[in-house]
């Protein structure tokens, strides 16, 4: 298989960064084809670099919007 590459800094879609909740906020295009990468994916690599020991704000953005409680984890009860 080979391997799919995601630029952060190409993706087209403005992020929303004015509504609160990402229940209230539509995912844009670009971060519904990111979860289909994530969810396709093997393995993931994160390759950027550390500003003042910390991810870019950019980044930080697209974990946020992409990694949502019903794709990334369930928010429940323990054992559920």
């Amino acid at each position: 298989m080979e391997p799919t590459k995601a630029r952060l800094i190409t993706l087209p879609s403005p992020i929303d960064t004015e509504t609160a909740s990402s229940e209230l906020q539509p995912l844009e295009p670009d971060l519904i084809r990111a979860q289909c990468d994530i969810d396709r994916a093997e393995h993931l690599v994160f390759v950027d670099l550390t500003w003042w020991s910390a991810f870019p704000a950019l980044l930080k953005g697209v974990f946020d919007r992409v990694m949502t409680p019903s794709f990334a984890f369930r928010d429940g009860a323990p054992g559920q």
